[in-house]
């Protein structure tokens, strides 16, 4: 079991570092687009980012570590309320799923149109894991 540990986004050297773990993640998921490719982080920060005031690396990235710097999981979000999680395979795990979803919950959310507070995870359609503790979140 491992133990990780959560961090905000710090600084251009965590845009390098996110971006490599992104390629990596990419090549060990046989090329399936369980996160982000390294195209579309870099599109989000030139341009969502700075084009189109859509968040703030600072506030709206978080990473998770191991104790030997590795990168386990990145989360970030898109569009407002949206939540991007990025796992490697190698740390993937239920507990760790659900520290990433519960930061999602806290820093993500957004007013919703009924009142409350909205947040939209995306999962894909083979992540069995995934969906399963987004049910029982009630999602």
């Amino acid at each position: 079991m491992h133990e990780f540990i959560e961090r905000p986004y710090q600084g251009e050297d965590d845009f390098w570092r996110i971006r490599n773990f992104l390629r990596d993640v990419f090549v060990l998921n046989d090329w399936r687009e369980f996160s982000w490719p390294v195209i579309r982080w870099d599109y989000w920060r030139w341009h969502g980012i700075m084009n189109l005031n859509d968040g703030v690396l600072e506030r709206d990235v978080f990473i998770w570590e191991t104790g030997v710097d590795d990168i386990a999981a990145v989360l970030n979000r898109e569009n407002a309320g949206h939540a991007f999680l990025h796992m490697h395979p190698r740390y993937k795990c239920k507990a760790l799923e659900e520290q990433v979803i519960i930061r999602a919950e806290e820093s993500l959310k957004v007013p919703s149109r009924r009142g409350g507070r909205a947040l939209w995870v995306w999962c894909d359609s083979m992540d069995i894991q995934r969906q399963e503790i987004l049910k029982t979140r009630d999602y």
